[in-house]
């Protein structure tokens, strides 16, 4: 069955925490609804420096003002702040393996959301996690993985207000240099407080590894050799410190420089 078409629907946005499958669901609605879907900063006078049709054909810039015009799929980005809107349609992405970790970052989201999309319900049982979501709204709480873009869009908005801005800090950075792959794993378990979401690529001496850290969730598997490291991190303002994050990760970067050079690896 298709739904309507994005010119019979407001502005759809969806929200969450990093790592949450915003991206995935929106795309997901694009599909369906055969609209436009932004990616941008939330906020007064918010900027919108992408614009991307879903089927991938046109960039286009736009700039809006604090309540964002209607016909948009909306991700915004990582609940930096809350988007007002104009009679659109609220949805808030939970990461059903995170959860636990991310319960009380997330609440305001969800109290705020007309529609809740769990997702990993392919990794894990999502009943539990799934009735503490019942208890924290009244908003419909479904499975992302085994429901359909046209269950997400077909109640009405429940009015209720913006979440609270949730300051999160963001921090990248490029290496050229080889990490130990053995010490992958340590690097990413002995991360220091208040990284909520760590991903990227790392060049190591075996090998490309692809790394994704949410909360207590860690997943490392084997890709291409990239020409450099790229790693980028956020946490909660406030509580994640990047200069931490950046010194740990150089100490890593460091140890397989000189065991790599010891050892005259190429």
């Amino acid at each position: 069955m298709r739904i309507a078409s994005m010119a019979e629907l407001a502005t759809i946005l969806v929200t969450g925490l990093p790592g949450a499958g915003k991206t995935t669901v929106a795309a997901r609605l694009a599909t369906a609804l055969e609209c436009p879907v932004a990616f941008g900063r939330a906020g007064e006078g918010a900027e919108i420096d992408r614009l991307v049709l879903s089927d991938a054909a046109t960039v286009l810039s736009a700039s809006v003002g604090g309540v964002l015009p209607s016909g948009l799929v909306v991700i915004e980005d990582d609940a930096l702040a809350p988007i007002q809107l104009a009679g659109g349609l609220r949805l808030a992405v939970v990461d059903g393996v995170g959860f636990a970790d991310a319960q009380e970052l997330a609440a305001p989201l969800v109290r705020a959301a007309d529609v809740v999309l769990v997702t990993r319900g392919d990794v894990i049982d999502l009943a539990p996690v799934m009735t503490t979501l019942a208890r924290m709204t009244q908003a419909p709480v479904l499975d992302a993985t085994r429901s359909e873009p046209e269950d997400w869009v077909s109640g009405p908005p429940r009015g209720a207000p913006a979440a609270p801005a949730i300051a999160f800090v963001r921090w990248g950075q490029t290496n050229t240099a080889r990490m130990r792959a053995e010490d992958v794993d340590r690097m990413l378990e002995t991360r220091p407080e208040g990284v909520f979401r760590l991903n990227g690529v790392l060049r190591t001496d075996k090998g490309g590894q692809k790394v994704d850290v949410v909360g207590r969730t860690r997943q490392v598997r084997a890709c291409r050799q990239p020409e450099a490291s790229i790693l980028t991190a956020s946490g909660p303002s406030g509580v994640f410190r990047p200069d931490d994050l950046a010194l740990h990760v150089a100490e890593f970067w460091a140890s397989g420089a000189s065991f790599l050079g010891l050892f005259g690896h190429r």
